[in-house]
């Protein structure tokens, strides 16, 4: 994976947090439709792992960066 660049000026006052649904509306509606989760977070299929949700953890651990949206960043 490359190391991504920080983001521009025009990026981090277009992603200045502003009244752009920072409440929990939508993170609602989205466990409301969550049937189960698995229990290792790893699909593995006849060809190999198919998926690891590990993977993603970066989004749950590491700091936003500013090249995204707090409110997009918040619902990943």
């Amino acid at each position: 994976m490359t190391t991504p660049k920080p983001a521009t000026v025009h990026t981090q006052q277009a992603n200045a947090p502003r009244d752009l649904g920072m409440d929990d509306r939508d993170i609602d509606r989205a466990r409301q439709g969550l049937i189960a989760q698995h229990p290792t977070g790893v699909l593995e299929g006849p060809l190999g792992v198919a998926w690891d949700a590990s993977r993603h953890d970066y989004v749950v651990d590491g700091a936003q960066p500013d090249t995204v949206h707090p409110s997009l960043w918040r619902q990943a």
